[in-house]
């Protein structure tokens, strides 16, 4: 199922009747209307096939894109899927990564807390990683993030990926011809909520996050709770089972917690 969930997560690119649709993931919230205006904007005038953020261990961070759809972009991911993943020569065989588009490689840590799959036995991906076994080596390059980097990037060369958190400075970005950097100030506007807990978790605010304080956790229950009102009143009024008025009360019930 996980699999599953991570190589739909180009179904966006079949909407074809827009002009940009945002990917997200389910622990990430759009937290500044603004700049995700600004953002949708500037890439439907760039004219690219995706914009997204810089991972630290990967070209694209998953958590939050904006792509453009297209029947080119959805015939590209369906083949990867049908040819599959290989560790030297990517999806469907792009061939060998050139250039290293990704700041840092795994560190030996995320390796071993990753090298074994769900099935209690050791991921082939993750044994390649560790050996040095081919150019696929960035997270997620044989999921979710490898094809995002491999339909928008390697075979169609139209990625823009923002330099937000610096990971390259203008003296050591490598040249590449599949991605564009973009370091000035436009702010894709989304929150990614990743690691644990989840905004959503029981003992959000009890066990301290590595990432997200307190306040910042606070603030996102508040945003969720103001914005299931009116789908509340909504199932209220049409007289169902108050399944979304007992999720706004947990939600309330956490964002007191953390305040």
């Amino acid at each position: 199922l996980e699999m599953f969930l991570y190589d739909t997560k180009l179904t966006p690119s079949a909407l074809v009747e827009y002009d940009a649709a945002v990917i997200m993931d389910i622990d990430t919230y759009p937290m500044r209307m603004p700049g995700i205006e600004d953002s949708v904007n500037y890439f439907i005038e760039s004219g690219a096939g995706i914009m997204g953020i810089m991972g630290k261990f990967s070209p694209i961070n998953g958590g939050a894109a904006i792509v453009k759809p297209s029947v080119a972009s959805v015939e590209i991911w369906l083949e990867d899927l049908h040819q599959g993943f290989n560790k030297q020569k990517g999806w469907a065989a792009s061939g060998p990564i050139k250039t290293k588009v990704w700041p840092q490689d795994l560190k030996h840590k995320q390796i071993l807390s990753n090298q074994k799959g769900k099935d209690g036995k050791p991921d082939p991906y993750i044994v390649d990683v560790k050996n040095k076994h081919g150019s696929w080596s960035f997270w997620a390059a044989n999921r979710d993030q490898g094809l995002l980097f491999d339909v928008f990037a390697m075979k169609q060369k139209s990625a823009i990926i923002l330099n937000s958190l610096h990971w390259f400075s203008e003296h050591n970005r490598p040249q590449s011809d599949t991605v564009t950097y973009l370091d000035h100030g436009l702010d894709l506007g989304f929150m990614h909520y990743v690691g644990s807990p989840k905004p959503w978790d029981t003992h959000v605010c009890k066990k301290r996050h590595k990432h997200w304080s307190n306040h910042q956790f606070a603030t996102i229950l508040e945003k969720l709770g103001a914005n299931m009102k009116d789908a509340v009143e909504a199932e209220k009024k049409a007289g169902k089972t108050p399944i979304l008025r007992q999720c706004r009360a947990y939600i309330n019930s956490l964002h007191q917690q953390c305040k």
